[in-house]
């Protein structure tokens, strides 16, 4: 991943897992080989894994299957600032690759449940 050009807004690995850990959902960037696809999911942080679920006949399970490299992107405590023309942020960014776990099958469609093992992560405060 390269490196962050603006190093004032740069916060450590450890900060970002925090940001991570709290946000409602992230986006997921999937690719397919022609063009990019980002989906928000509900996810969970455990051990520095992050686990979301899907149908597994989804789209986004196709998209797993082929190419597992994800990135992952969260933000939080956003606030504009219409007189600066800016925005103020939290946000964090992680690189890694994802795992199919279990899939269940309760009353309703199955759901697959994917692990996405963190290689890489940043985080930035925007103020």
């Amino acid at each position: 991943m390269p490196e962050m050009l603006n190093k004032k807004k740069e916060r450590p690995a450890e900060w970002a897992l925090a940001l991570l850990g709290r946000c409602e959902y992230a986006c997921l960037g999937l690719t397919d080989e022609a063009q990019p696809y980002c989906v928000p999911v509900s996810h969970v942080l455990v051990d520095g894994c992050v686990y979301f679920h899907s149908n597994p006949r989804g789209y986004k399970a196709e998209l797993l299957a082929q190419n597992p490299r994800v990135c992952l992107t969260a933000v939080a405590d956003v606030h504009a600032i219409p007189m600066r023309f800016t925005t103020e942020y939290s946000s964090a960014i992680a690189f890694g690759t994802a795992r199919l776990g279990d899939v269940y099958k309760r009353q309703g469609p199955e759901t697959a449940v994917y692990c996405v093992e963190i290689e890489s992560i940043t985080g930035k405060r925007s103020e």
